[in-house]
């Protein structure tokens, strides 16, 4: 099993600090049917640091099986060491004292690990971990993730300056739950599998199809259901991981922060400043058709539609967005027999995103041994959802994502040059800094492709292929200039690009995913 990774300094409190022998056998585990539910997602991030009843009985359960106490169950909002967004603040994380400083502890801890992760006699894997809802597990340099399904290294200085055994997670085992497992809402605690049909509660058999698309590509949530309705604050979310809110800036705070919860007060703040939402409605009111309308017409998706004839839309509807509204209804985006003040639910918003072609999935053109990497990407905002994953990078937008991931250190200010042709607006301030550095040549145009060695050069000056030997001979070398030899040659051996594959081929949007996720671990939480 290969393991690695890393969290955060903290000094908490032990619940209880009795240590007892390790016990005979794992956990007791109830008998279960062959249905299992949805593999755990992290909750969008809120501060509630209250504990959950599902938390406190998972951390429980440990105790009473190996006597060795627990902590971290919540913590403050305001705490500044760990992770900004941990889990631990929501109350959807815990801390178990296990270390590795005996074989007895590190015997305990596999044995927890092996009894979470088994395939049951159903066939379904990691069955215990599903059913309880446990969505990360962070031991001794390694993270398991219900994302990937797998382990991978968990660097500790991502969340702490010194990598302590505590960052390190060497002196205790960190979990965190699913929302569905932190409330008691999965099939552990006798209540079924809530986490794989929340969704799907509330919405028509119509708009199935579509919602699932959004819940896919994470765009909607698994556990709320169809029918909820849509506040501001999550729609702003919803328009940022589509990638049509990208640089813009924040505004002052006003009454739009009202109700918006930590997690979303970016998104947010740039549909206030694209003039979206008005900075006078507060984030977590509901959202209304007509004002989706809006800004679907500033979004610039229904120039030109006509305004549909009088219906029951124009109820509820104010004068400055009956235009649009009635645009809206021309388009097929929403029903001409609905009132404009009704608020919009869940699937109906993944509806109108696949009319509105903004569901192609990323899925589209990703093998499938990135799309765990693909997935990870687009959660973090570094690619776009709606684009397939197959589509080549370009050079403003391989700018933006260097940036994004706090690469690009340099002031912007490049001199002008052929860089800024093609060079779209929201990214002219990462391609500044892009070729400041020296990354990209201020004669190459910002609309151009990446090759596999202008890759292997970039992450080479950004340090990553230190002391990697150049690779024997293949396929990488063709179209590989002198110049950039070397450093394809270590991005090769170094199992950052395929040696099968020629230099001056183009890099796809997955291979990218795969790089900055599986190889160079810059896609890694804390929590």
């Amino acid at each position: 099993m290969t393991r690695r990774l890393g969290l955060f300094a903290i000094a908490m409190v032990m619940v209880t600090a009795t240590v007892a022998a390790a016990a005979a056998a794992p956990p007791p585990t109830p008998s279960f049917p062959p249905a299992i539910d949805n593999y755990g997602k992290k909750a969008p991030f809120k501060c509630d640091p209250t504990v959950k009843p599902g938390t406190k009985a998972f951390a429980e359960l440990l105790r009473r099986t190996y006597g060795i106490g627990y902590s971290g169950l919540t913590r403050p909002c305001n705490a500044t060491w760990g992770a900004k967004t941990s889990r631990h603040k929501m109350g959807m994380a815990v801390d178990w004292w296990v270390n590795v400083y005996t074989q007895e502890k590190r015997d305990i801890a596999q044995e927890v690990i092996d009894w979470l992760l088994a395939t049951d006699e159903h066939g379904n894997r990691h069955a215990n971990a599903r059913r309880l809802g446990i969505v990360r597990i962070i031991w001794d340099d390694s993270i398991w993730s219900a994302s990937t399904r797998k382990w991978s290294f968990y660097d500790a200085r991502s969340i702490c300056d010194i990598p302590t055994d505590r960052c390190r997670h060497r002196d205790h085992m960190h979990f965190t739950l699913s929302a569905d497992g932190a409330y008691k809402r999965t099939s552990w605690w006798g209540t079924g599998m809530t986490a794989a049909i929340t969704w799907k509660t509330g919405t028509p058999s119509w708009a199935m199809p579509y919602t699932q698309k959004a819940v896919e590509i994470g765009l909607l949530e698994t556990f709320v259901r169809g029918d909820d309705v849509l506040q501001r604050h999550e729609v702003a979310v919803v328009f940022d991981r589509l990638g049509l809110l990208y640089g813009q800036p924040q505004p002052s705070s006003s009454k739009w922060t009202s109700g918006t919860p930590t997690a979303s007060i970016k998104a947010m703040g740039r549909m206030v400043s694209i003039g979206y939402w008005s900075s006078s409605w507060v984030g977590s009111d509901d959202v209304q058709r007509y004002e989706m309308a809006a800004v679907f017409d500033r979004t610039g998706f229904l120039t030109g539609q006509p305004v549909a004839a009088p219906g029951t839309w124009e109820a509820g509807t104010p004068s400055w967005a009956h235009t649009v509204m009635g645009r809206a209804v021309s388009a097929g985006l929403l029903s001409k027999n609905v009132a404009g003040s009704r608020s919009l639910r869940r699937y109906e918003i993944a509806v109108v995103l696949d009319r509105l072609n903004l569901l192609a999935s990323w899925r589209e053109g990703t093998p499938a041994f990135a799309i765990s990497a693909m997935a990870d990407a687009v959660d973090h905002g570094l690619l776009s959802a709606q684009v397939p994953g197959n589509d080549v990078l370009e050079r403003d937008e391989a700018a933006a994502l260097f940036d994004r991931l706090g690469l690009l250190t340099a002031p912007a200010a490049a001199p002008s040059g052929n860089w800024e042709s093609g060079t779209r607006d929201w990214f002219k301030p990462s391609m500044n800094k892009a070729v400041t550095q020296g990354i990209w040549a201020a004669h190459v145009k910002g609309s151009d492709t990446v090759t596999r060695y202008e890759f292997a050069v970039v992450l080479e000056r950004f340090g990553f292929f230190a002391g990697q030997p150049i690779a024997a001979g293949g396929a990488w070398e063709t179209g590989t200039p002198s110049w950039a030899h070397a450093a394809m040659g270590r991005a090769v051996s170094a199992g950052v690009l395929s040696g099968r594959v020629r230099g001056d081929d183009l890099v796809n949007r997955f291979e990218f995913a795969v790089v900055v996720d599986d190889r160079l671990g810059l896609l890694i939480d804390g929590d």
